[in-house]
């Protein structure tokens, strides 16, 4: 499989996904599923594999929020405020960088500001979904606009993609 990266967005990507093939119903050999300790048989804590090569970036991103972000992730996300689940900002997935992410939902949540409206980025992001998707991973976007002028909008849309 070519996973696309961070730096090259426009790198083919060959995935069931991408072939018409769903993939909804057979695990990802990405993602390996381990017990918690403690935490019985029916939790499991879920290992993606992460480029190494990325976590200063990610580290500084996540010490440098945007002010959407910011707004999200104190208001909504941080401290097991959405239904419990916990979320961590800045996540290494493969070669990407979520802005958030719920590894016992498979769960990407980018927040978009104005840069993410270039025909090269909406491609990007397109092509980052649909890799996203092909591992089982479910990504929900939200716009700087919608998060900074309808905070409890964004909480209850995030809430009703949560249970579907």
């Amino acid at each position: 499989m070519n996973i696309p990266s961070e730096n090259n967005p426009s790198q083919q990507v060959d995935s069931p996904l991408l072939r018409g093939k769903s993939s909804a119903t057979k695990p990802s050999p990405l993602i390996r599923e381990y017990p918690q300790s403690g935490g019985g048989l029916s939790k499991f804590s879920r290992i993606i594999p992460a480029n190494l090569k990325l976590k200063p970036r990610a580290n500084k991103m996540s010490r440098n929020m945007t002010k959407s972000e910011q707004l999200i992730w104190f208001n909504i996300l941080s401290k097991r405020q959405l239904s419990g689940y916990k979320f961590a900002k800045q996540k290494q997935i493969i070669n990407y960088i979520a802005d958030f992410y719920c590894s016992e939902l498979l769960l990407v949540i980018e927040v978009d500001g104005e840069s993410h409206f270039t025909p090269q980025q909406i491609l990007y992001d397109e092509v980052r979904t649909q890799f996203l998707n092909s591992i089982n991973i479910k990504v929900i976007r939200i716009s700087n606009h919608d998060i900074q002028n309808n905070l409890e909008g964004a909480r209850a849309y995030l809430l009703e993609q949560i249970k579907s």
